[in-house]
């Protein structure tokens, strides 16, 4: 980035030679646009359509910027410069003008060919790449990664319980733009853990938890680092809860006067012990609707507000006068939760009444609700959320028929009371309203080429019931045939208005299509061993046409198909509205197979072979 940044700065200061005023090249209509490479390198896609800065257009300093850093971004280059030399052209007319020449003028960067990593016995030299984040094929320039490298792997190290470690990094040219990396690592002599200090506790003993902090990685004798620390600290906080001492507490230090002293400081606290007096609710069930997790810890508000989702919870089923008690006692070695529950009666709904009912059946829109709430009106069961959700549920039942205008007031009245159950009968009292009739459909914002098919959807739809489902589902296709034609953001909204007598419906659709998005450029990134044009022939939109959201997900299914690819990302990158750049970024399976296999033959005796194969 620092190459980029002196680049813009020179640029944007015009410390150009044939200058005689600092900003004599603004505004000048451009003649042409170049791309140099001094020491070669430029790749074989050609990157011109992708600067901003065109031939013809008047130059100007921002869009210099742009070309900069859109350049730099592709990762294929180390240094970017803007040059600008005068040059004579002619106006329409035929008449000479003053003009510019735009050179860009690149660095190919230099990339990863090979590695080798010495001196590394503790950690395995994939550890140390994936540490630095560094890959074959990768863009690696030495006077900017070089140091983020070493810090990288010393801090690998330093996680490993080895802080003195140290990395030294040089590189060999191997032509090309290909270097090869030599790390030479010196560990250095590992922090040990020379004591290990356990406060005593109620739910193990010293030896149990030093099995745990074992297992955590934390051994005296053995290397250690902070996160070691945190992790042993969390093993046994955790081991705690497991146990039962859910407001468990431990700390771990280190000792003031010895850094390879761990200390940890353990506050037990009570044992927890949950008591279920609810009816069909077991312990485990208990602490699951209370909400207690085995991997935090115990607050108050925790209790509380499992409390209230008890309690909500019963009353959903149908116990609307449930009351849930939670009782907590505590000595100094335990604490005891006991939750008990007033369910009170059950409230059942022993018929359901329909009044005004027309245009379905009784038998139809008893099926109806309770297809609506299986679980509390079809058992008999019920609640106020449940009457509106079944309320609403007749009401789309209606509306997809036509009747625009119906209203249903739902009554639940008490039949009988008992301790044990309170009967109820539902009445659904039902004005139909008049049926309506679509008598206008008009579209707002259309793309021109889609009136046929809007024509269409009128045909079908006007003059007849409106058909709720039956429209949006038109409208959906018509906003998804836009998206398909490269208007990405097309979206469309829903007008309805009837007349007084409710038996008129006119509907105004207002499409907002956006800008079309045509596909400018087409950039393959990280293939180096798969020929571009092998790439290039799976991607199924050209270049100049519209972006087609279905053909770039069969892009990626078939770049898949060809079984070259670990992963496939597509991406569109610019900032102008109406134009896209794809951006194919792909990374390549490894090349090698290793076959191994034999057998036995009576007159061979006992065979084996081994092959590798790219």
């Amino acid at each position: 980035m620092r190459q980029l940044l002196l680049a813009i700065g020179a640029f944007l200061a015009s410390s150009l030679a044939v200058a005689e005023e600092d900003t004599w090249y603004l505004d000048l209509p451009i003649s042409q646009v170049s791309l140099e490479a001094p020491d070669g390198g430029l790749p074989p896609e050609n990157l011109e359509p992708l600067l901003k800065n065109q031939q013809g257009e008047q130059l100007q300093a921002r869009a210099v910027r742009d070309d900069l850093a859109m350049l730099y971004g592709t990762g294929l280059f180390s240094e970017v410069e803007a040059h600008v030399r005068p040059w004579v052209g002619f106006d329409d007319e035929g008449d000479p003008r003053d003009e510019v020449w735009l050179i860009y003028r690149v660095i190919a960067s230099t990339v990863i060919a090979d590695w080798e990593i010495l001196g590394n016995e503790n950690i395995s030299g994939r550890e140390l790449t994936l540490a630095a984040g560094i890959a074959l094929g990768d863009r690696f320039l030495m006077e900017q990664d070089a140091s983020k490298l070493v810090l990288a792997m010393q801090s690998a190290y330093a996680k490993k319980g080895y802080p003195a470690a140290q990395v030294d990094l040089s590189s060999t040219a191997l032509g090309e733009g290909q270097i090869r990396l030599e790390i030479a690592v010196d560990e250095g002599p590992p922090r040990i853990l020379e004591q290990l200090e356990l406060a005593q506790s109620p739910a193990f003993s010293n030896w149990r938890m030093r099995r745990i902090l074992l297992r955590a990685g934390l051994e005296r004798g053995a290397p250690f680092t902070v996160e070691h620390m945190e992790a042993g600290r969390e093993a046994l906080e955790q081991a705690h809860r497991d146990k039962g001492w859910l407001e468990a507490r431990v700390n771990a230090v280190l000792g003031a006067k010895n850094v390879r002293q761990v200390t940890l400081l353990i506050e037990a606290g009570p044992k927890v012990r949950f008591v279920s007096k609810v009816e069909d609710m077991d312990v485990d069930a208990l602490r699951e609707a209370l909400g207690v997790r085995g991997d935090d810890r115990l607050r108050s508000t925790d209790l509380e507000d499992g409390r209230e989702r008890i309690e909500e919870s019963l009353r959903k089923q149908g116990w609307a006068e449930a009351e849930v008690q939670l009782v907590v006692t505590e000595t100094d070695s335990q604490k005891r939760i006991e939750v008990s529950a007033e369910r009170g009666p059950s409230y059942r709904v022993s018929e359901l009444l329909f009044e005004g009912a027309g245009v379905f059946t009784a038998d139809f829109l008893d099926s109806a609700i309770r297809e609506a709430s299986p679980e509390v009106l079809a058992r008999g069961r019920v609640t106020e959320e449940e009457i509106d959700a079944a309320r609403e549920a007749i009401v789309d039942l209606y509306e997809a028929r036509g009747y625009l205008q119906v209203h249903i007031r739902a009554t639940l009245r008490q039949t009988e009371r008992t301790d044990e159950e309170v009967q109820h009968s539902l009445l659904f009292r039902i004005d139909e309203g008049p049926l309506a009739t679509l008598t206008t459909l008009e579209f707002e914002g259309l793309v021109e080429d889609l009136q046929e098919e809007a024509t269409a959807i009128q045909a079908d739809l006007v003059g007849r019931v409106v058909d709720h489902g039956k429209l949006e589902a038109a409208i959906a296709s018509l906003i998804e045939t836009h998206r398909e034609w490269g208007y990405l953001g097309a979206r469309a909204k829903i007008r309805m208005v009837l007349n007084p007598d409710g038996d008129q419906a006119a509907v105004q659709v207002v499409l907002e299509a956006g800008e079309q998005v045509i596909l400018r450029y087409v950039l393959v990134r990280g293939n180096r061993k798969t020929l571009r044009h092998i790439i290039e022939e799976s991607v199924l939109m050209e270049v100049g046409s519209p972006i087609s959201p279905s053909l770039l997900g069969e892009t990626r299914r078939q770049l898949y198909d060809l079984d070259l690819f670990s992963t496939v990302e597509l991406r569109l990158e610019g900032e102008e509205p109406s134009f896209r750049d794809l951006i194919v970024q792909v990374r390549e399976k490894p090349s090698l197979a290793i076959e191994l296999g034999g057998g036995v033959a009576t007159d061979l005796g006992v065979r084996s072979f081994s092959r590798v194969i790219r």
